[in-house]
Order: structure tokens, then C-alpha cells, then sequence
């Protein structure tokens, strides 16, 4: 929050405050003269607070309450319409939320927080400096140094390093066994500069650059066994240019690059034994019109349209016993409460040819078939080649069966005029 912003909530805080009083023709005992022990009252006609009034401007204790509910809210002094000294506020349980002192308005030295349940949740060091915007000057209590937070246990939770009020310089969350969870830096209360994260574990869960509270350059992310899961890059908090996928076995499962945000041209999927088994054009993670490609043994096998989301197959193992297998997108976690962990297969599934499709002798560019599919079935026009690249076959197919006028053709090039003639339904016809 900037210093502009702080003293409209202030004025605002003040106004509130002072509105809405009823004063009451009793004095306060051994007040000075003219005291007067006024209410306040919220919007919806609750007590807000009451206290000692000289001349409308409040002075001595008070006491403010919960809008509507009407418990305790907090209680210290007025001089002057400011709030001066000791202050301490609660929450509607009755048990203390805050305490700490106040100069004229501003919060100063240290102030604590507590759980709802008593146990100190924070501690912090306020200053109050003198500050000047659009030549007015005035005096703002902002926390300088370390707040600290703690678990109801005790623990520390949280350390972090604020100048001027705002959070500047070094932040680090702890796990309540003492345990790092989180460190960052902070420029102006955001994220800016090395950060690093941990699983309970201790193990390291991701790493990389914030600028401004947005991803920027290169990140690393870890699965919970300590194997990275991605290494990739963001600029503005998206991801863009090279990436690259991990099992928990730290073999790679695909890479690719990402563009403004998306998936970009085409995708490289591997088998468990790190050779190439799809390159497929993604878009949202979903295949994306044709130029896809598949593989077997490293040799490209076909190209074309494909239709689906690559999903790779994951061995299942419950309580050290294989429990069959499960498919997803992404190595799902161990689930050590059921003593389930998953392994990946080293496989993906296949996905549907769905349009144009060119097959090819392994290892080549010859092509062995070119069809179009609908659903993995062929559907429509259809051929296939010898390896020495003459026509073997050709004619059509309806929902993957022959259907219409097919040509059969020897090695030579002749017509196979035995299998050549109309079919129906994969059956040819006899007349």
C-alpha cells in the first residue's frame, strides 16, 4: 500500500469515527470541564464505541465494539481525537487480537497479534517516519524490519523483512517441523528476484526468478522424490520458449516450445528408452490439426491429422504390489497415506488418426499407404504402395471396410485381376 493510500485510509478511519455521536449531559468523573461521555454507532445502529468528549473532540478511554454483534472490540485513550498510548483490540470471542501503542494516530514500537485462541500469531516493529507527497508532509507508523509469525505451537511461520511499511528484501516461510518451505524476495510487496520452494519432505519443489510477482526466465519444478519434473522458462508470468517434461524416474517424456502462452509448432513425445515415439502439434494440450508424426524404433512410421490428448500409461503400486495401470496427462504424486505410488510405463497412449494419413516403410520418406480416417477407421479414398514406390492397391473405404471399385496391381505393375473388381462391405462382389 503506498503512503497516499495509508492516509486516505487514516482520514477515512478518523472520519468514522468521529461521526455519528450522540453526547450524553453526563460528565465523566473527575474529567475536565466540559467532558462529556458520548456514542457512536454504526451504520446499522449498533454501539461502535463510547467515551470521554471535550468540546466534540475525544479525550481519555475508550471503548469501540463489533458492528452489529456488539462484543468487545478494542479499548485505550484519545488525546485530542488521536489515538495515543496503549491500545488493544479483540476479536468477538473475547480473546485478545492485538496490542501494541499508538502516537497520534500512528502505530509505533512493537506491535503483537494473537490466534483467536490466545497464542502469539505475529510480532512486528512500527516507525513512524515523517514522508512528503504533493507538498503536504505527514507522519506515517509503518513496520521497519523483521515480522515475525508463529503457529499456535509456538513455531516460527513466517520471517519477513519490510522498510518504509512495505515489504522489501528477504522472505522465508517455514514448515511447523522447522523446515524451509518458502524463500523469496520482495521489492515493494511483490515478488522480485530469486525464489525458491520445498516439499514437506524437505526435498525441493521449484526455483527460478519473479519480477514484479510475475515468472520470468528460466524455472525448474521437482517432483516430491527430489527428480525434476520441468525445466522450462516464463517471461511475464508465461510460459515461453523451450520446455521439458520428466517422470519421477527422470526420464524425459516430451519437450517442445511454448509462444505467448501456448504450445507452438510441433512437440516431441519419447518412450522410456529416450527415443522419439509422436511429434504432435498441441494446442491447449490437445492435438491440433495435421503435420503430426509417429514413430517406431526411432524410424518415422506416418504422418497426418490426429485427434485427442496425448496421455501416458502409469504403473500402479499399492502397498508394493502391482494394482494395473492408470492414464494421465502428467506423473500423478505418490499417495504414501495409502501406500500407493505410480511409475511410468514408458508408454503413451495411442491416439486417433482422424483425416489424411500418409504411412511409410520404416526408416524411409517412401510412402506405404495414404488414406483418410475418421475416428482411426478409414473413410474415403485409399492407397497403398510397394517399397519400390509402384501403386499396389486403390480405391475406397467406408467406416474401415472396402466399399465401391477397388485395382489390385502385381509388383510388375499388372492388373491382379483376381482380387480387382466391386466390393461391398469388405466382400467382393461376384458380379
Amino acid at each position: 500500500m503506498n503512503y497516499k493510500k495509508i492516509v486516505a485510509v487514516t482520514a477515512i478511519a478518523f472520519f468514522a469515527l468521529s461521526c455519528k455521536s450522540t453526547p450524553k449531559d453526563k460528565g465523566a468523573p473527575g474529567a475536565p470541564a466540559g467532558t462529556k461521555i458520548i456514542k457512536e454507532y454504526w451504520e446499522d445502529k449498533s454501539l461502535k464505541g463510547t467515551g470521554p468528549a471535550v468540546d466534540k473532540e475525544k479525550q481519555g478511554k475508550w471503548t469501540l465494539y463489533h458492528k452489529t454483534s456488539g462484543e468487545k472490540l478494542g479499548e485505550g485513550e484519545y488525546q485530542s481525537n488521536k489515538q495515543q498510548g496503549i491500545w488493544t483490540f479483540y476479536y468477538k470471542n473475547g480473546q485478545k487480537s492485538t496490542d501494541g501503542e499508538f502516537i497520534e494516530d500512528q502505530k509505533t514500537g512493537e506491535w503483537k497479534g494473537y490466534h483467536e485462541t490466545g497464542e502469539l500469531m505475529w510480532k512486528a516493529n512500527y516507525v513512524i517516519k515523517e514522508k512528503t507527497e504533493s507538498g503536504f508532509t505527514m507522519k506515517i507508523g509503518g513496520i521497519e524490519g523483521i515480522k515475525t509469525s508463529f503457529f499456535k505451537s509456538g513455531k516460527v511461520w513466517k520471517e519477513e523483512e519490510y522498510h518504509d511499511a512495505v515489504k522489501n528484501g528477504r522472505s522465508q516461510e517455514y514448515f511447523e517441523d522447522g523446515k524451509p518451505k518458502e524463500i523469496a524476495w520482495y521489492k515493494n510487496n511483490q515478488k522480485d528476484g530469486q525464489a525458491t520452494e520445498w516439499y514437506p519432505s524437505g526435498k525441493k519443489k521449484m526455483e527460478g526468478t519473479n519480477t514484479a510477482d510475475e515468472k520470468t526466465g528460466k524455472w525448474r519444478f521437482y517432483h516430491d522424490n527430489g527428480q525434476m519434473a520441468a525445466d522450462t522458462s516464463f517471461i511475464k508470468n508465461k510460459p515461453e520458449g523451450v520446455w521439458r517434461f520428466f517422470s519421477r524416474e527422470g526420464k524425459l517424456m516430451k519437450d517442445g516450445a511454448y509462444k505467448g502462452g501456448k504450445e507452438t509448432g510441433l512437440w516431441n513425445f519419447y518412450e522410456g528408452s529416450g527415443r522419439k515415439i509422436m511429434e504432435l502439434a498441441l494446442l491447449g494440450g490437445m492435438v491440433s490439426g495435421g503435420g503430426n508424426r509417429l514413430y517406431e524404433n526411432g524410424a518415422l512410421i506416418g504422418e497426418g491429422d490426429l485427434l485427442g490428448i496425448p496421455k501416458a500409461v502409469f504403473d500402479v503400486i499399492r502397498d508394493g504390489k502391482a494394482a494395473g495401470t492408470m492414464e494421465a496427462t502428467d506423473p500423478p504424486a505418490d499417495d504414501a497415506k495409502n501406500k500407493t505410488s505410480f511409475r511410468w510405463s514408458g508408454k503413451w497412449l495411442s491416439l486417433k488418426k482422424n483425416g489424411k494419413w500418409t504411412e511409410y516403410f520404416p526408416g524411409t520418406r517412401t510412402a506405404k499407404i495414404e488414406g483418410t480416417y475418421m475416428m482411426d477407421k478409414l473413410n474415403g479414398p485409399f492407397k497403398e504402395y510397394y517399397q519400390n514406390g509402384k501403386l499396389k492397391a486403390e480405391g475406397e473405404y467406408m467406416t474401415g471396410k472396402k466399399n465401391g471399385e477397388w485395382k489390385f496391381y502385381l509388383p510388375n505393375g499388372t492388373l491382379d485381376t483376381g482380387n480387382s473388381g466391386r466390393y461391398m462391405l469388405d466382400k467382393k462382389s461376384k458380379f
